[in-house]
């Protein structure tokens, strides 16, 4: 498996043999007015994901269980990736100078991103074992939509998209 492919979140991928842009604490950063709608579509791919899971395990096809937990951990991943690049920064920077909101907003982070690791868990266990019991499904169902929810109301609304450009 190729760790390094361009990702489908991210439109700017570069063309073949060109360099992949670098990321430090030099680059501006570059305000996206169609980051967070690509976030919510790719939290709306997961949720269709979750449900072709849900039939697979429905009509027993235990072999095809495996597959689609991949696909579905590589989403996240790329979600998790897209929102370390491009959505934190733009919020940490927002929020830069203030303290008590540079807490609250680690503590948000530490929140949300715990439900995402344990839905990612029990995908990663599913894929492991090549089956996924119903209790574990309706959990990764649960862990979805609350992670899904807690992203839009608590995280994406904090992203700064008036006058888009670089900070």
């Amino acid at each position: 498996m190729n760790n390094f492919a361009p990702l489908p979140l991210f439109e700017e991928s570069p063309a073949a043999g060109d360099a992949a842009p670098v990321f430090n604490f030099a680059t501006p950063i570059a305000l996206d007015p169609e980051l967070t709608t690509r976030l919510a579509r790719a939290h709306a791919e997961v949720a269709l994901a979750l449900t072709r899971l849900d039939e697979v395990v429905t009509r027993g096809e235990s072999a095809r269980i495996p597959e689609i937990a991949r696909s579905l951990i590589e989403e996240v991943r790329a979600m998790h990736r897209l929102e370390s690049l491009r959505l934190f920064p733009a919020i940490s920077h927002q929020i830069n100078g203030d303290g008590e909101a540079a807490a609250a907003f680690a503590h948000i982070r530490f929140e949300v991103s715990g439900l995402g690791r344990r839905f990612l868990r029990l995908l990663e266990d599913a894929e492991r074992a090549r089956s996924i019991a119903a209790a574990d499904l309706r959990a990764a169902r649960s862990l979805w939509q609350r992670y899904s929810q807690e992203c839009r109301q608590r995280l994406y609304a904090l992203y700064p998209v008036a006058g888009a450009g670089a900070l």
